[in-house]
């Protein structure tokens, strides 16, 4: 990525098991053009998991500050991947302000949040997209979200890199086209009832999932041999099941 943004000022990432509907590419290169100065934006997001949640708003997609990973298929501009940094060598300083708190929506998002980057800056946590979270809270950036999902991921299961589980609510199949022309919002601000219900729904940990994540971290963590072969055994089992 750092190579690409290297030659152009503005593109399209898609992750490789990833299958994007063909209204996506247009949505990307509209939204590049309209926002391309402005400093606000950070991404440009094609998947979205919230697709069902009742829109309230009054455009074609909405503006985000509270999303985590799951960048399956985006748009950016080298201005933005310029404040990137992989070894969010800021994070000590900014993990102890005042203002960063007063950031996230509730004290669940605060605490695991900050369990999180301090993985990712530690080295515990394997990922490249918690650092572009990290810049964008960092410069008080947003995320454009389309109101219709545009990027499915058919990645996932016991050989996948992250997506290891059948069962992950992100497993979902809500793709579909978006309309043109698009709406532009009329006002550039964060839905943070949406923000929050996503968290809820798909990021935040349950003490079942903790205590999951505790068992595969005692183990060797996701790539660990043990952990994939009972994944593998729970994903033939849940195909299964359902062919029956």
């Amino acid at each position: 990525m750092s190579w690409f943004f290297e030659h152009e000022e503005e593109g399209i990432i898609l992750e490789d098991d990833t299958l994007p509907a063909p209204t996506f590419f247009r949505f990307c290169q509209e939204l590049l053009e309209r926002y391309r100065d402005d400093q606000r934006i950070w991404v440009i997001m094609g998947n979205n998991l919230m697709s069902d949640y009742p829109n309230e708003e009054d455009g074609s997609y909405y503006f985000s500050a509270h999303g985590y990973g799951a960048p399956w298929g985006w748009a950016s501009w080298r201005r933005t991947w310029n404040k990137y940094d992989v070894n969010i060598e800021s994070w000590p300083k900014l993990r102890n302000s005042p203002r960063l708190h007063d950031f996230f929506l509730t004290r669940q998002e605060r605490r695991e949040m900050l369990s999180t980057f301090d993985g990712v800056h530690a080295g515990h946590i394997n990922s490249w997209s918690y650092q572009l979270d990290m810049t964008r809270v960092m410069g008080h950036g947003l995320n454009i979200l389309p109101n219709t999902d545009l990027v499915r991921n058919i990645g996932f299961g016991g050989d996948a890199t992250h997506t290891i589980s059948v069962k992950d609510p992100r497993n979902k199949d809500s793709v579909q086209d978006i309309g043109f022309p698009l709406v532009h919002p009329q006002f550039l601000m964060v839905d943070k009832r949406r923000d929050a219900e996503y968290y809820r729904l798909y990021i935040g940990d349950s003490p079942m999932k903790r205590f999951k994540a505790k068992v595969k971290w005692v183990l060797g963590g996701d790539s660990a041999a043990v952990v994939r072969l009972v994944l593998r055994l729970k994903n033939g089992s849940a195909r299964s099941t359902t062919v029956a």
